[in-house]
């Protein structure tokens, strides 16, 4: 509540300089971390279409088939520059991108580093987006409906809000995107100088991520496909 207080005084200034009523008269905080999103009626991925549409982007609620006749399945792997990175990304995105080439274009992105409008532009073209467990994630509610968030979770758990952005990604409300997790228990996995924590940088063997993309292909961005995948005992995809 201090943070959300600070914000608002921090707009002030702001609502001053503008006719009439300012943007934002409320401020709603949601603890996505604490709170069971599937009898609630938040609506995180629509919240952010509509801000994009004030940015001048598109809003189209309608699932977009992915791999469809119009162009490529595209992946987007998140290039971390801080803490739990993907230690062989080089790798996964050379094997992405000599998987399937006549479907499938992979590139590799630092999301922070292009800032909120350069990560938009990215995003809205964006049909699968692959990350370490972390905010960079979050960038995943500016795609397209239908599209699809994978997310590799660490190995050591301790410490790691790792159930909070799945039902961001799945709020009932919205039933726009799909979300695939990648998860571990192989602590040969780990490496860096926060090995042993849920910090460490990961090793994310290929045919996980290919068996993720399969998956995608085959849902292609169908909610009802997903839903029968989900509720399946291979919803979670180890690593």
């Amino acid at each position: 509540m201090a943070e959300g207080g600070r914000y608002v005084a921090g707009l002030a200034p702001f609502q001053r300089a503008r006719e009439g009523a300012g943007c934002f008269e409320t401020v709603h905080v949601c603890d996505f971390a604490n709170s069971d999103l599937r009898y609630r009626t938040a609506r995180p991925w629509h919240t952010m279409q509509h801000w994009l549409q004030h940015r001048g982007y598109t809003y189209d609620p309608a699932p977009r088939l992915q791999a469809s006749p119009s162009g490529p399945l595209r992946v987007v792997f998140v290039r971390r520059s801080g803490r739990r990175r993907i230690s062989n990304l080089a790798e996964l995105h050379t094997e992405c991108g000599a998987w399937r080439p006549e479907r499938v274009t992979c590139e590799k992105h630092d999301l922070g580093a292009l800032g909120m409008d350069g990560a938009a532009k990215l995003m809205r073209r964006t049909d699968v987006l692959v990350s370490m467990h972390g905010a960079d994630l979050i960038n995943g509610l500016m795609m397209h409906a239908g599209a699809t968030v994978v997310e590799i979770t660490p190995v050591v758990k301790a410490n790691c809000p790792c159930d909070m952005l799945r039902p961001m990604f799945l709020a009932p409300a919205d039933r726009a995107m799909q979300h695939i997790r990648l998860d571990s228990t192989n602590r040969s996995h780990m490496s860096g100088p926060l090995h042993g924590t849920m910090h460490a940088d990961h090793f994310v063997p290929w045919p996980s991520i290919r068996r993720a993309l399969e998956t995608v292909l085959d849902i292609g961005g169908r909610a009802d496909a997903f839903d029968r995948w989900n509720d399946s005992p291979d919803s979670t995809i180890p690593y």
